[in-house]
């Protein structure tokens, strides 16, 4: 992972045919927000572009494979930028595999929520705003 890249994350907003969004619990020894809900996603890879960590990250992390990902935000978030896309086009079903170069399950469990349980969530890091927008725009 180049310095560059360390500070650059991609996010990916899944949409299901009920305006559902995928979000994962990041595991009780995760080094950062254990416990909390997040969107798949992670730190870019060598000389990946945003939208290609995206496309890692879901499959990776949820063993989804998703296409025609739309870019909705980009976050500066403290010492990192975070870039969002969402898709509602993804093939497979969600499984919590061990990451492949750690060997580590870095999610404890997954679901797929309305933007009003993801509202109701205490233990959150997703951004509502760019989920709205997501939902209105793919």
């Amino acid at each position: 992972m180049t310095e560059r890249n360390n500070r650059e994350v991609g996010s990916c907003i899944i949409i299901d045919n009920k305006d559902r969004v995928l979000v994962l619990l990041r595991g009780a020894t995760d080094p950062w927000k254990p416990g909390w809900w997040d969107l798949p996603g992670g730190h870019l890879d060598g000389n990946e572009t945003p939208i290609e960590g995206a496309i890692r990250e879901a499959s990776e992390e949820c063993g989804l494979t998703v296409r025609n990902l739309q870019k909705i935000a980009t976050k500066p978030m403290g010492r990192i930028v975070k870039y969002f896309f969402a898709t509602r086009d993804y093939d497979g079903s969600v499984r919590l595999e061990p990451n492949p170069e750690t060997g580590v399950v870095e999610h404890d469990e997954f679901k797929w929520m309305s933007i009003e349980e993801l509202s109701d969530i205490r233990d959150s890091i997703v951004p509502l705003s760019v989920v709205r927008r997501a939902l209105s725009l793919v």
